[in-house]
């Protein structure tokens, strides 16, 4: 395993924290050459790729209040197009990254790779050509980690949108939420993606008190619940090596997530990758075995 593709998935996206322990204990990240993520993917992508260990990742998210980084006001939806502007949240990228790179916050593509030599790509919507963009230090050597992880979370009427080269984009995980095309000349025995949901979940409105932002969260999990559905069919028409790191349907969009959900996404999250990448090993080294023993023969 080479090469890893991370999906979106919003506030379920946790269970990477149990990914990572699960390819620590395994001695797998030493391989990693290449992360493609999207959305919450990509923020777990580099976070990886610049060192974060899982015990790091699950103390902060543990202590973690999505209200101490948000600055809600409905009424930017009139004349902003979200409801957040999202400026808490890049300032908590950058000084997530910074704790890791030397102190710099605002590492660019380019920097990244000669720092990790680890190839990330980050995606998200170009609102003005309707198209997904695939950002890299191959594409866009000079941009900031932490503006492309800025882009690629950027959920409509959520968040504001985020102006490039006068030009606007938005959550990657809507026209992509399995980033692999930037992969597709690569062989295909050294990726594995991971997703967080299994196409045979639904989502439910059981919210007692209706308001804005319940009703919205639903309403987004009825899209990503079709998007996750052809994900995961593209992943078996091709042949990718795919699983799933989260069986129970938890909300995707509450951002006042209980602790008891945080450690159930991580614990499932920790199982689920532990059982998966195990089995991947051992098909690896059966496949290894077959073929030397058909050129023994030989």
């Amino acid at each position: 395993m080479s090469h890893l593709v991370f999906s979106g998935g919003g506030l379920k996206g946790l269970a990477y924290i149990g990914l990572i322990r699960a390819l620590e204990e395994l001695n797998m990240i030493k391989n990693i050459k290449s992360i493609s993520g999207t959305s919450i993917g990509a923020i777990f992508a580099v976070m990886l790729s610049i060192g974060y260990k899982y015990q790091e990742l699950y103390d902060f998210i543990e202590h973690f209040d999505y209200n101490d980084v948000s600055d809600i006001k409905i009424t930017r939806l009139l004349d902003q197009c979200g409801i957040e502007t999202g400026s808490k949240i890049s300032h908590l990228l950058q000084v997530m990254i910074k704790k890791k790179m030397n102190g710099n916050g605002k590492m660019t593509f380019k920097e990244h790779y000669e720092k990790t030599g680890i190839w990330i790509v980050i995606n998200a919507v170009c609102l003005n050509t309707q198209s997904c963009i695939y950002f890299s230090y191959k594409t866009h050597p000079n941009m900031s980690l932490w503006f492309a992880l800025r882009m690629s979370i950027s959920l409509p009427f959520w968040f504001n949108p985020v102006k490039y080269k006068n030009m606007y984009y938005i959550d990657g995980g809507l026209l992509d939420n399995f980033p692999i095309e930037p992969f597709k000349e690569l062989p295909k025995e050294e990726i594995i993606g991971i997703k967080l949901q299994k196409h045979n979940l639904t989502g439910q409105f059981n919210h007692i008190d209706l308001n804005m932002i319940n009703y919205a969260g639903s309403i987004w999990s009825c899209i990503y619940n079709e998007i996750n559905k052809n994900v995961i069919l593209k992943c078996e028409q091709y042949g990718y090596n795919f699983f799933c790191i989260v069986n129970k349907n938890y909300s995707a969009f509450t951002p006042d997530i209980s602790l008891e959900n945080k450690i159930n996404l991580y614990e499932e999250g920790y199982q689920l990758s532990l059982e998966n990448l195990n089995n991947y090993i051992n098909s690896t080294l059966q496949s290894v075995l077959e073929d030397t023993i058909k050129k023994i023969n030989i």
